[in-house]
């Protein structure tokens, strides 16, 4: 598919009356104005009629479907399925990851700034991880994606956010996202290593570097976890990962 897209990036992690980074769900009053009257990001304007992100789901969902109808072409991918069946489950597989709260959960350990909490909010999100692995072994168990060998929108509504948390999480809390040899998110795992392999994705993903300083505001005041805090959290997930094989 290609679609004459112009991405326009505005930062609203400095507020040059504050000084300072900050994590808030404000947009500026000509966003809002604007752009967005429902304050969500990202949005898309289609010969100025605007299509935005809606609160509770993914990010970009309705805006991916829009594209994929203009644009898409029967010579592409289907990332939208023709089959209807299919077309079905993967709406019902994008509104139930959503239902689960995986994404909100990375943004929670990221920002949290209180160290005591750091691994019962982890726990939190590798149940999360678990419960979404389950979801996209529904249909096949074999291939990385939804319905195995073939992409879909349940998938490209995803990878991004495992893709940029598998950084960030890392990097400022020491979370390993998604760790080698673990079988409860192996689906998941293998999902974000053949996607990193199509050149859509290299075309369109961003540096690890990219990733840490855009979501620097996140990590707010704390910043990055001490190196006590890392510990902690490395020896709480190894502990969580032995746990797991154990049941298995």
């Amino acid at each position: 598919m290609t679609a004459p897209i112009e991405y326009v990036h505005v930062d609203f992690i400095e507020k040059p009356e504050r000084g300072q980074l900050w994590v808030s769900n404000d947009k500026p009053v000509w966003y809002k104005e604007n752009i967005s009257p429902i304050a969500t990001i990202p949005t898309l304007l289609d010969n100025s009629e605007p299509f935005m992100a809606l609160k509770g789901t993914y990010e970009n969902d309705v805006i991916s479907e829009h594209l994929f109808q203009k644009f898409g072409s029967k010579n592409h991918s289907q990332i939208i399925p023709s089959d209807t069946m299919k077309r079905a489950a993967m709406r019902q597989n994008i509104a139930k990851v959503a239902t689960i709260g995986l994404i909100p959960s990375f943004y929670q350990l990221l920002s949290n700034q209180n160290p005591e909490t750091d691994t019962q909010i982890a726990a939190k999100v590798w149940k999360k991880m678990v419960e979404t692995n389950k979801l996209f072994c529904e249909f096949d168990l074999d291939g990385p994606y939804l319905f195995g060998d073939e992409i879909s929108l349940a998938d490209t509504s995803l990878i991004p956010f495992l893709d940029r948390f598998s950084t960030n999480l890392k990097f400022y809390r020491n979370f390993i996202l998604l760790p080698d040899n673990c079988e409860e998110i192996s689906k998941l795992k293998n999902m974000l290593e053949s996607s990193r392999k199509r050149e859509s994705m290299k075309e369109t993903s961003q540096t690890p570097e990219f990733y840490i300083n855009a979501y620097r505001s996140y990590a707010a005041k704390r910043r990055r976890s001490t190196e006590q805090e890392m510990k902690d959290m490395e020896n709480f997930q190894q502990s969580m990962l032995l746990s797991s094989k154990s049941k298995l």
